[in-house]
């Protein structure tokens, strides 16, 4: 007969030597039916198949989603992908497709074929964008609704259109760039983040210090002057005045010597011209001159005077240092016979005329300038001079001029 304490001390003993010999079991192996990560994907996963052949579409990619989180799966992706791209999901199903026919091994070949087939129709919807962040870490925000992420660069599937990418990062601006994206062709997009300027921070507990200007006053010796290399913002203000200078409405005047050829002979008429005008807008003006020239010689070597006075209405446009003028003449041609070889006579004829101007400035201060230009007229008619019979000149309806002018702008 075996005593009930003798039997007790006898199992204590048994386990005591069981668990010296063998490690103990797991813990999660202790408790039948707990659930694990891998049990609750099984479950999401074998959820999401029945609610697919029951046509529930939208339930299903919940329950494949939830799995997804648990554990990637490329074959789970795939069907998760199919079922966006059929709800018309196209940018979130594009990833998912991708996934599942490059790296779904353990979905059937039929299965996988149509992950590749979805794809494709899918690609054909929009394309691929890369995008780069300056900096790790950032939290971006694609058209205010989908959250996009990646290290500093990831690629993201959008469909045609214009796209907005809105970022923020901890000690930093925050940044937006918005893109447009063409079925088909894919592109980059940057996304930059600038540093915030760092915060004032000021001791209120030290004394306040006197200005500079309460201590001394500032004695300038020299005014340096640098290259514009060395301190290109030195000639900022410089510019910004040459600039404002042909803004606005201003006048101008200007005078200067004029040479025409065409004065009842080809050889030249020198004289004086007198200008004015406006001008509206820098690229932009209206002028009208008055011009006087005389022959240095006799017309065909003969004791014949010529002269020319007239006025010329001219509208011009500017680019730079080039200008180019329309213009409007009307003058008056004048020839007298000197009584040391003819009966003296004078004969002046009245000739209206349009042409062009092709000139150029040169700008000496902010208020004055050095113009010059070349014009060609055509006349309203041609002018013969006859003495005793004898065809002096015959003049063609053309005369060409050329100028030097002072020019102050008022």
């Amino acid at each position: 007969m075996v005593r009930p304490g003798v039997t007790l001390a006898v199992l204590l003993g048994l386990a005591g030597s069981a668990r010296a010999e063998e490690p103990p079991p797991k813990q999660e192996s202790a408790v039948p039916g707990a659930v694990t990560p891998d049990t609750m994907f099984e479950a999401l996963t074998a959820m999401g198949d029945l609610k697919r052949a029951a046509g529930r579409l939208t339930s299903a990619a919940m329950n494949y989603q939830k799995a997804l989180r648990i554990r990637r799966d490329p074959v789970i992706a795939g069907r998760l992908g199919v079922l966006l791209a059929r709800l018309g999901l196209y940018e979130e199903a594009a990833e998912h497709l991708l996934d599942g026919f490059q790296r779904g091994r353990g979905a059937s070949p039929a299965e996988r074929e149509s992950f590749k087939t979805h794809y494709n129709e899918v690609l054909a919807k929009g394309s691929w964008v890369k995008v780069v962040v300056s900096h790790a870490g950032a939290r971006l925000m694609l058209d205010e609704r989908r959250g996009v992420g990646g290290p500093t660069a990831f690629f993201v599937f959008m469909e045609p259109g214009e796209h907005t990418i809105h970022g923020n990062l901890e000690g930093f601006e925050d940044a937006e760039v918005t893109f447009t994206v063409e079925k088909g062709r894919d592109r980059e997009v940057e996304v930059t983040f600038k540093p915030r300027p760092a915060p004032v921070v000021f001791d209120e507990t030290s004394p306040a210090k006197a200005p500079l200007s309460d201590i001394a006053p500032a004695i300038v010796i020299q005014d340096p002057r640098y290259t514009r290399q060395e301190d290109p913002y030195a000639y900022a203000e410089e510019k910004l005045d040459e600039k404002e200078q042909g803004r606005g409405l201003h006048g101008f005047v200007g005078a200067g010597p004029v040479v025409v050829f065409g004065v009842a002979s080809w050889n030249p008429a020198v004289g004086l011209v007198l200008t004015g005008g406006l001008r509206p807008h820098e690229n932009v003006s209206i002028g009208i001159e008055g011009r006087a020239a005389w022959l240095t010689s006799g017309v065909a070597d003969r004791n014949v005077a010529a002269m020319t006075a007239g006025g010329l209405l001219s509208a011009c446009g500017h680019w730079r240092w080039l200008f180019v003028c329309a213009l409007g003449h009307v003058g008056l041609l004048n020839v007298e016979f000197s009584s040391a070889s003819y009966k003296p006579i004078s004969y002046s004829n009245l000739l209206a005329g349009v042409g062009g101007r092709l000139g150029a400035n040169l700008r000496m201060t902010r208020s004055l300038m050095l113009q010059g230009g070349v014009d060609a007229i055509g006349l309203s008619r041609g002018v013969q001079i006859v003495a005793q019979k004898t065809v002096l000149f015959e003049q063609p309806p053309v005369v060409i001029g050329a100028y030097i002018a002072g020019v102050w702008e008022l």
